[in-house]
């Protein structure tokens, strides 16, 4: 397969989407597919964007400035002819976002081959009712979209979608696993007996952040010796310190704040036992660490368990049918039994073998069935008048982020499920 695929991308973030495209583009290369990618703004992380432009060659449609809102205004924009021939150049163009979507739906003309990557549940929507036109006119061009190319990462969210939509078809639409890189596992002379870790952005829909930071409190209380370490940064830092300082945990809940991914596998290691969501659930359980489910946008206390109760590749999302049990439970579990038991070596192991399931190896050669099955040109672009109707939508929606009044569309990751 030697086709030029183009990957349409908000900004190279330190998040899961971003690390998976690293992984996944590097493991096309290898295969021959020539693969480019435009980010809307030359804005994020730059050991990711260096590590990208490795394997593909980079686009980018606008500058990092103050006023980067700006690029959502200009994704609306018509595309010049020159644009949009070279979209059409490609034989494939996946887009990873709402913003992304836009940009293709403002073309002149129709890529020779879309998709629409569904990374996260919220990001296409998060309600019945869009709250601001450009986001009507966005679904209204998502329903026309076959079935055949739509990409979803996991059973939930694509079962999410038919309902929306009420379209029963996206029941056959394709799941491939979020990949991963196998790697070796762990060596237990890093294990330190008491130590929790969680790793990623410390945005409002990771509420486990939270829950854990309660059990550490109740552990505490019953006098067990623990630490819990959360790496990352975000919008919700400053009140994570505060719940912390409330508590009086400063010295049992550490905010290390953002590291490098390269250092990802070192602090990981460390280790007892990890909890989160998304590709570091994966990436800490593929070193053998036992690996708890942070359950997203819940408030419970509850998790559905370790990585390997999951069947499937759904895990994150609240409202799974699946089993609960309580953190503190498991937490406490982990932490009382010996690293050298059968008990704890048992976890590391499932955990691990259920991580295995997700190798990028596997997710390249699913993206490349993919692309040949969801070929030929869905006719959605945007009229002129729809163009200019969204134009002034979204800069509405700018303009009350920027003043303070509504947030809706910047966190509508947080806003919950279905």
């Amino acid at each position: 397969m030697n086709k030029k695929i183009l990957f349409i991308v908000s900004g190279y973030y330190l998040n899961g989407g971003t690390t998976f495209l690293v992984r996944l583009i590097r493991e096309l290369s290898k295969s021959g597919v020539l693969v480019e990618v435009l980010f809307l703004e030359d804005k994020g992380d730059k050991f990711l964007r260096e590590n990208l432009s490795q394997f593909c060659r980079l686009h980018f449609l606008m500058k990092s400035n103050m006023f980067s809102f700006l690029y959502r205004l200009i994704v609306f924009k018509r595309r010049s002819l020159k644009e949009s021939k070279w979209l059409s150049s490609f034989d494939h163009v996946h887009v990873m976002g709402t913003f992304p979507l836009a940009y293709v739906l403002s073309s002149r003309e129709s890529p020779r081959g879309l998709s629409v990557g569904v990374y996260q549940q919220n990001e296409y929507f998060n309600s019945n009712k869009p709250k601001y036109l450009f986001q009507k006119l966005i679904l209204d061009k998502l329903l026309l979209l076959r079935s055949s190319n739509w990409l979803f990462f996991n059973e939930c969210n694509r079962s999410y979608f038919s309902e929306f939509f009420n379209n029963p078809s996206l029941l056959d639409a394709s799941v491939i696993p979020i990949g991963i890189a196998n790697k070796s596992r762990r060596s237990e002379d890093d294990i330190c007996k008491n130590l929790i870790v969680s790793v990623g952005n410390l945005m409002s829909f990771k509420t486990y952040y939270l829950e854990v930071i309660k059990v550490v409190e109740k552990l505490a209380k019953k006098g067990i010796d623990l630490k819990y370490v959360i790496y990352g940064s975000g919008p919700d830092e400053s009140e994570l310190s505060a719940e912390i300082k409330k508590r009086r945990l400063d010295e049992k809940v550490i905010l290390k704040g953002r590291i490098d991914y390269t250092l990802f596998d070192e602090y990981v290691s460390k280790a007892k036992v990890f909890v989160g969501s998304g590709t570091s659930l994966l990436e800490s359980a593929i070193l053998g660490v036992p690996s708890i489910v942070g359950v997203e946008n819940s408030t419970d206390g509850k998790t559905y368990g370790f990585l390997h109760k999951i069947k499937g590749y759904s895990y994150n999302e609240n409202n799974l049918d699946l089993e609960k049990y309580f953190l503190e439970d498991l937490i406490f579990h982990v932490l009382d039994i010996d690293i050298n038991s059968d008990c704890y070596q048992e976890l590391c192991r499932k955990d691990r073998a259920k991580a295995k399931e997700f190798e990028i190896s596997n997710t390249a050669n699913l993206f490349k069935e993919f692309i040949d099955k969801s070929s030929g040109k869905d006719e959605i672009l945007f009229q002129s008048m729809e163009l200019i109707k969204a134009t002034i939508s979204v800069f509405i929606a700018s303009l009350a982020y920027l003043l303070k009044l509504d947030k809706s569309v910047k966190e509508r990751k947080s806003l919950g499920n279905l």
